[in-house]
């Protein structure tokens, strides 16, 4: 019985790292969006804004211009933010 619990303890911690993981991504993807508003309307310096978008929000910025459905989904969502 001391067996189980283990595996099922290993079980629940890769699950909630999973759950949290796609959490994360998700608060990721639509953090850009306020991020979009804040340099629309110079709230944050240009030097901010350009440090951001090499670093931060690269791998955005490449899904954008490589993946045409993530494109449009984003021109649609940022669309609310400018």
């Amino acid at each position: 019985m001391s067996d189980a619990s283990p595996d099922r303890s290993t079980a629940g911690h890769i699950s909630r790292l999973l759950i949290w993981s796609a959490i994360g991504l998700v608060f990721y993807v639509f953090s850009v969006g306020p991020v979009v508003y804040l340099m629309e309307h110079n709230i944050v310096s240009s030097k901010v804004a350009e440090m951001l978008a090499e670093t931060v929000y690269y791998p955005l910025e490449w899904t954008y211009e490589n993946i045409e459905p993530c494109e449009r989904f984003f021109d649609w969502y940022l669309k609310f933010w400018r």
